[in-house]
């Protein structure tokens, strides 16, 4: 019988560094939400790739910054959760400035590599290179491993599919040798329910810009098949920390949350593949992001 290799490889870093958007290119499909603003990322989420004999299941964890909030709390612990229980880790930085110090974030993750992770290989990738100079790229290169020494450095651009082939062949040659932790045909191991809250989240966040802080949650009601199941219909209900954000996303007339929904339905249709109906309401649920109850209720787990 042929040998069989599978692993778990977290994708780490600071806020917006761009691990969601590496995790849909090697995945070659979305998963993970992206936006330019940090801390969109707030749910771990393993994406399944096996390739012949190879089963990578990537672990696109929330940024690694200060908590501010308790539900910052709660998302700064699945991230480091899942750095200790992986097999490889991934850091992911940017480049910087010639001369620069390494950014805030990065040094409190370089203690925590030192700290935690010392018998956990790792790879750093610079991602981002379209917007760096080669001169910049060295720099920060040599920058980063004299501080800690990555087994590999690779350069890439995630947005643009540059140099990602190669991290994910590394990538497959670096898992043990192990049976397949799940079925060869399955891509993800979240549910429709929470991909599709996740899809709507996105726009909410994309579509308000700076008006609307991270205090949006989306809680799907209802999701069924119909017209022979060639059309999805569902109902949503998008949750808001505060009164002041209901108007905004309402907008003049509904038309903040007519461009959110017709976003969203767009986003989920390619996802599941067929026409897609969407309800939205909007609720208050206030300072949920600091009340525990509201957070178990959203999905947001202590981690023990």
């Amino acid at each position: 019988m042929e040998k069989t290799y599978a692993g778990f490889v977290a994708l780490i870093g600071r806020p917006s560094v761009g691990k969601s958007t590496l995790l849909n290119c090697l995945m070659k499909q979305k998963l993970a939400i992206t936006s330019y603003k940090p801390q969109t990322t707030r749910n771990q989420i393993r994406a399944v790739l096996t390739e012949e004999q190879r089963q990578l299941i990537l672990l696109d964890t929330p940024g690694l910054h200060t908590p501010s909030t308790a539900l910052h709390e709660r998302i700064v612990g699945y991230a480091k959760k899942a750095a200790l229980s992986a097999d490889l880790v991934c850091w992911l930085i940017t480049p910087i400035r010639v001369d620069s110090p390494i950014p805030m974030g990065d040094q409190h993750i370089l203690e925590s590599l030192k700290n935690k992770f010392t018998q956990i290989p790792l790879f750093l990738l610079i991602n981002k290179i379209d917007q760096a100079t080669d001169e910049e790229l060295l720099y920060t290169a040599k920058v980063y491993s004299e501080l800690y020494a990555a087994q590999e450095i690779f350069f890439i651009s995630a947005l643009k599919s540059k140099g990602t082939d190669k991290v994910k062949k590394y990538m497959q040659e670096a898992l043990p040798e192990n049976e397949f932790l799940f079925p060869e045909d399955r891509y993800t191991d979240v549910s429709e329910n929470k991909l599709i809250g996740e899809l709507i989240r996105e726009q909410v966040i994309r579509c308000t810009h700076k008006e609307i802080p991270y205090g949006a949650a989306v809680m799907i009601d209802q999701m069924k098949e119909v017209n022979q199941g060639r059309k999805l219909e569902v109902y949503a209900t998008i949750f808001l920390s505060k009164d002041s954000h209901k108007a905004i996303v309402i907008g003049a007339k509904g038309s903040m949350l007519k461009e959110i929904g017709t976003a969203a339905r767009k986003s989920i249709a390619r996802v599941v593949g067929m026409p897609v109906y969407l309800g939205l309401h909007v609720k208050i649920k206030r300072d949920w992001v600091n009340r525990g109850g509201a957070l178990e209720e959203f999905g947001y787990t202590r981690q023990g």
